[in-house]
């Protein structure tokens, strides 16, 4: 359970109206491998200064620098986790959160998103830029792999949040605490990203009583104080095994 650790996983944030799960998705991997790579909390540097609250330690990455400069996505409109990371790849690092804030812009008036953080700026020079390594799929449906990664950092997946396949409630939408299982309706019709951090292996090895521990978007007052349980089986309950990477 990452969480556990300083820093590695950062509070749970609100993408609010805006479809950019994508974005949280891939930042709160990007921030779990740069705590493990600086140490915890990390060493203050000139390259890393804007990323250090000298109170709260780590501000985190910027999800709005996703929404508005990552051409390979759609802002508000979704995205992808895989190219999310290769953009911040290509374009030699990710700013701060504190250099670039995030702003709810969704709904159906939204504006169209504008790139305030140009290619000359984001540069491994650049003191509000870190760079950021070409990305690594997890073998999709195969837990022991996944539990490999995840013991290395935390891990972006793709879950179904939406619907169900007979069109019902989705248990995303009401869950208030407790495990998420396939027998709830929830199956592998993927539509939202989040963050894998850890899980637990139930001593009895009682069916439906392993789960994963995964952090959500949508503000700390949802959920298990913004986290979700969803059954860890081969069952692949909402989708946790079929597209992990980092």
């Amino acid at each position: 359970d990452w969480r556990n650790t300083p820093n590695v996983v950062t509070s749970v944030k609100n993408q609010g109206q805006c479809g950019s799960c994508w974005t949280f998705g891939s930042t709160g991997s990007l921030e779990g491998a740069y705590a493990l790579m600086t140490g915890n909390p990390p060493s203050r540097t000139a390259q890393n200064a804007e990323f250090l609250s000298p109170s709260t330690g780590f501000y985190g990455f910027s999800e709005q620098n996703f929404v508005d400069c990552d051409k390979y996505s759609n802002g508000c409109d979704g995205g992808d986790v895989s190219t999310a990371f290769l953009y911040a790849a290509q374009m030699g690092g990710v700013p701060s959160e504190k250099t670039y804030p995030y702003v709810d812009i969704g709904g159906p008036s939204k504006p169209p998103q504008t790139c305030s953080l140009t290619n000359s700026q984001n540069t491994l020079a650049n003191t509000n830029t870190l760079p950021v390594d070409p990305y690594t799929k997890v073998k999709p449906l195969d837990i022991p792999s996944l539990e490999s990664a995840l013991m290395r950092q935390p891990i972006s997946i793709s879950v179904q949040a939406g619907a169900t396949s007979a069109g019902g409630p989705q248990p995303w939408q009401t869950y208030t605490g407790g495990i998420i299982t396939l027998a709830d309706g929830c199956a592998q019709t993927l539509d939202h990203a989040v963050l894998l951090v850890g899980w637990h292996d139930d001593p009895s090895n009682t069916p439906g009583k392993s789960y994963w521990i995964i952090k959500n978007s949508w503000a700390d007052t949802w959920g298990e104080k913004g986290y979700v349980y969803i059954e860890k089986s081969s069952l692949n309950a909402c989708g946790v095994l079929s597209d992990p990477s980092y």
